[in-house]
């Protein structure tokens, strides 16, 4: 835990330079976003890879945007905050990803599992009548690993 508040700091350090450094900013941020993960500290997970996230949306770092998107979502499901795991979940799920098909099997799975707890977000996000196409996606998916 010392080590995540620390990346904190520094990264916080990286924007009062007379030049800001930015990115160094993000990518301490999901740094320590990491580590208060392994500690198992959610609330601070979210906060780094929320603040990462800011900076990263939108640039042309897709996979480091995948990966702070993911861990807000995860963080924000065992958080209960199932409104926004799924707004952080759903970007993953598009044709264009760079990942490679176990890594999209993950996302599919977990944005599924997210559905599946809480019927009322489904009708909340129209996302009833997709359910069906990402459980395909799913099963596809899988179908694909096996072989």
């Amino acid at each position: 835990m010392t080590s995540a508040l620390l990346l904190e700091q520094t990264a916080l350090c990286s924007l009062f330079l007379r030049r800001p450094l930015i990115r160094k900013y993000a990518f301490r941020m999901a740094l320590a976003g990491s580590r208060y993960s392994k500690a198992e500290q959610p609330h601070l997970t979210t906060h780094c890879f929320s603040q990462a996230a800011l900076v990263l949306t939108g640039t042309e770092w897709d996979l480091a945007e995948d990966h702070i998107n993911y861990n807000i979502g995860r963080h924000t499901y065992l958080l209960g905050d199932l409104s926004a795991s799924i707004k952080a979940l759903r970007p993953l799920l598009k044709l264009s990803s760079r990942q490679n098909p176990s890594t999209q099997l993950t996302f599919i799975d977990d944005f599924l599992t997210v559905l599946r707890v809480s019927p009322s977000v489904l009708a909340l996000y129209s996302l009833d009548r997709y359910f069906k196409n990402y459980v395909y996606m799913y099963d596809e998916l899988s179908r694909h690993m096996e072989q």
